[in-house]
């Protein structure tokens, strides 16, 4: 999709009382979100509109409300061995594919540099890499869970 026409829609966003907006055309697809609405108010002619920050909004299943939940985080306790923390923010997975198995396991002896997990950014699939040989001690997240930068991933175990 043209920059020009993605910045439209964002002019179109920022200055309606539209939520959320997507278009697809031939390109691909772009959908938008406000973070927080903005009241509808009357505003002098020349005085600039706030500027809403715009982020991409979670798919949201037929049937589900629509209202997006905030699980707690699982909390950390102290581990023998690394935690390998998230180096971005987006969506984790456990597995390559749907019908794949698992890159690791509770248990599962891993190499330094190996895959241990996904994290798909934008649309793309971001492979975290183990930074020590080790087993994994622990898996603190599951698939198709939100991370954010930093948050705990796995812990290896190292001998």
């Amino acid at each position: 999709m043209e920059i020009n026409k993605v910045k439209q829609l964002v002019e179109i966003l920022e200055h309606s009382s539209i939520a959320v907006l997507e278009l697809s055309d031939a390109t691909g697809t772009v959908k938008l979100a406000k973070t927080a609405l903005m009241p509808m108010a009357t505003h002098q002619q020349n005085a600039p509109l706030p500027t809403p920050a715009l982020a991409v909004a979670p798919q949201v299943a037929a049937g589900e409300t629509g209202a997006i939940e905030t699980e707690a985080e699982a909390p950390v306790t102290e581990v023998a061995g690394e935690v390998v923390k998230s180096p971005l923010v987006g969506t984790f997975y456990a597995k390559p594919s749907p019908e794949a198995k698992a890159f690791v396991e509770v248990g599962a002896t891993v190499q330094q540099g190996q895959v241990i997990c996904i994290i798909e950014a934008m649309k793309v699939m971001n492979e975290i890499k183990a930074p020590v040989a080790g087993t994994i001690g622990q898996i603190f997240v599951e698939t198709g869970d939100m991370v954010e930068f930093d948050t705990p991933l796995v812990t290896i175990v190292t001998a």
